[in-house]
C-alpha cells in the first residue's frame, strides 16, 4: 500500500535564483547541504539525518536526481532515493522537489513523495505508529539543510 508525504519550508530568496541555483548543478547542491559523497553523474549517496523522540537516524541512501523543470512561478526537480543499508527504517521514495513563488523574496521548497512502507502489514503499522514521524524528521532536516545552504550561496540583497 503506497503512502505520500511531503514536507515543505520557506526561503527568503527570490524563486528565480533559487530554481538558477539548483538548475546549475543540483548534484552539487544536495552533496554539498548533506556532506554527501557523488557517485554518478545523476547519482549520489547522500547522507541524512534526523531524529524523533528518542530515535536518531543517520543514514545513507543512494539517491537519483532527474532534470530540472520550470513552469512561470515554480520549478519542479525529481528525486528519488533508496536507503544503502537500513532499508526498514527508511524506504525507497519516488518523488520530487518543488520550488513555488511566494512572493518576490520568498519561495516554498517542499519535497512530495511516495514510499510503501517495509514489511507488509506489520510495516503498514509500524509506519502508522513510528516510520512515518521518522520519515518526516529526516526531510525537514534535509529541507533545512538546504535552507541554509541556499542562504549562504544567495546573499539576501
Amino acid at each position: 500500500m503506497e503512502k505520500s508525504i511531503t514536507t515543505s519550508r520557506t526561503v527568503e530568496r527570490p524563486m528565480e535564483t533559487v530554481a538558477d541555483l539548483l538548475e546549475e548543478d543540483p548534484v552539487k547542491l544536495l552533496t554539498a547541504a548533506t556532506d554527501a559523497a557523488t557517485t554518478a553523474a545523476n547519482e549520489v549517496v547522500v547522507h541524512l539525518e534526523g531524529d524523533w523522540r528518542w530515535f536518531d537516524v543517520n543514514e545513507s541512501v543512494e539517491a537519483e536526481i532527474g532534470t530540472i523543470e520550470r513552469s512561470g512561478s515554480m520549478a519542479r526537480l525529481p528525486l528519488s532515493w533508496k536507503a544503502d543499508k537500513h532499508k526498514r527504517l527508511l524506504p525507497s521514495l519516488d518523488g520530487h522537489l518543488s520550488l513555488y513563488s511566494l512572493s518576490k523574496q520568498h519561495t516554498e521548497i517542499s519535497y512530495t513523495a511516495t514510499y510503501a512502507p517495509p514489511l507488509g502489514l506489520f510495516g503498514g503499522v509500524e509506519d502508522f505508529l513510528l516510520g512515518r514521524r521518522i520519515l518526516e524528521s529526516v526531510l525537514g532536516r534535509l529541507l533545512d539543510d538546504l535552507v541554509h545552504y541556499i542562504h549562504d550561496q544567495l546573499p539576501q540583497g
